[in-house]
């Protein structure tokens, strides 16, 4: 039954992410970017318990602001700062019911919602670089796609050894190894796709190698501290959305940076 959850998942997801890496059309993958990082908020809010609908509207209002400025190329400053003026007003409000003092509450609804919106935000900048809509985004989820591949196929054949990487039970130091070599295969194809020199394709490949691993090392230390096994069940065998782009979340910004330098 996993297989084939796993296999309709790849069936659906595969083109779809194809599509909108491809796609010119801002409507699509602005859409596409609304749609994961919706729910990515609304499920790191339920894994940590926050049931507030008053939050969630807060939350996902604020995200919805962001994606808007930074599509305009404005500045995130009005929204993320009109989000915790408003959420801090309504944790005084709530600070009088003596069952709701929750301090907590207050900082992961800051935390998700900072962290989704500056993180995930950065898929609409790449898509606005030049040949943004042609190949930056194709790459990178091609080598997001390939790192986590080879970090996941190694490390369950050679794994054993865990040390600081124990925060996830599928990693292993032979995972990680993995998971940052065998992807510098890509170094070739990324550089002639992007027409720079081959020393960069190896450098943003190498670098994403380390970067990809750490997003997926993160979200499961969240987990662990949400004590959760999964993100959500959207996906079935796979989890839930952010489960499955929490890597692509994380390293957004890191390979954003890179490309614009080398720009």
């Amino acid at each position: 039954m996993k297989l084939l959850q796993r296999s309709l998942v790849a069936v659906i997801g595969i083109p779809l992410l194809l599509f909108v890496a491809q796609t010119p059309s801002p409507a699509v993958w602005m859409a596409f970017c609304l749609l994961v990082g919706g729910i990515s908020l609304m499920e790191l809010l339920r894994m940590f318990r926050i049931r507030s609908l008053l939050h969630k509207i807060f939350a996902f209002a604020a995200l919805t602001a962001g994606f808007y400025c930074l599509y305009r190329g404005k500045s995130l400053m009005l929204p993320l700062a009109a989000f915790s003026m408003v959420l801090a007003v309504t944790e005084v409000i709530m600070f009088n019911d003596e069952e709701k003092q929750d301090v907590s509450r207050f900082l992961i609804t800051l935390m998700s919602t900072l962290y989704i919106t500056v993180f995930w935000g950065h898929f609409i900048l790449l898509k606005k670089l030049p040949g943004g809509r042609l190949h930056w985004a194709l790459l990178l989820f091609v080598m997001v796609w390939v790192i986590d591949s080879a970090a996941y196929f190694i490390g369950m054949s050679l794994g054993k050894r865990r040390g600081v990487l124990a925060v996830s039970p599928k990693k292993s130091v032979a995972g990680f190894l993995g998971g940052l070599l065998l992807p510098l295969a890509l170094a070739p194809l990324f550089s002639h796709f992007s027409g720079w020199p081959l020393w960069r394709g190896f450098f943003i490949v190498g670098l994403m190698g380390v970067v990809v691993q750490a997003g997926d090392l993160v979200e499961s230390l969240l987990k662990r501290y949400a004590g959760v096994k999964d993100s959500g069940a959207l996906l079935g065998a796979h989890g839930g959305i952010f489960d499955r782009f929490d890597s692509l979340i994380f390293s957004l910004p890191v390979y954003y940076g890179a490309v614009v330098y080398f720009l």
